[in-house]
């Protein structure tokens, strides 16, 4: 889908840090997206909007072999109602459902005689 693909653009992101793999799906009623973050506790974990992008940052401790940094930053569809964006971090996979704002639906308007 177009919209999906549009929803994935990525911002370049400042420092070195893995760009997590993301599955992207719409429906009719929101965009839900699926990244991997192995290894992070929600407490490492940093979601944010502005300006029509959601930005995620993350870090991950490994003892063998040191911290990972994760970030992405997605441009967001105009459609999106960035007020009703829920997370949920469980078994190393972020799932985030991004609402979409709901259209005005067409409606017949009657017109009355005097």
């Amino acid at each position: 889908m177009a919209e999906s693909k549009e929803i994935a653009k990525q911002s370049a992101v400042a420092g070195p840090a893995i760009a997590p793999v993301l599955d992207i799906l719409a429906s009719d009623k929101e965009y839900l997206v699926l990244a991997n973050l192995p290894g992070v506790a929600t407490e490492a974990l940093s979601l944010s909007t502005e300006q029509g992008e959601l930005s995620l940052t993350a870090e991950r401790e490994a003892p063998l072999r040191g911290a990972s940094r994760y970030a992405r930053k997605l441009r967001l569809p105009d459609d999106v109602d960035v007020t009703g964006i829920e997370a949920k971090l469980d078994n190393g996979v972020l799932t985030l459902h991004l609402p979409r704002r709901q259209t005005a639906s067409p409606r017949e308007i009657s017109v009355r005689s005097s």
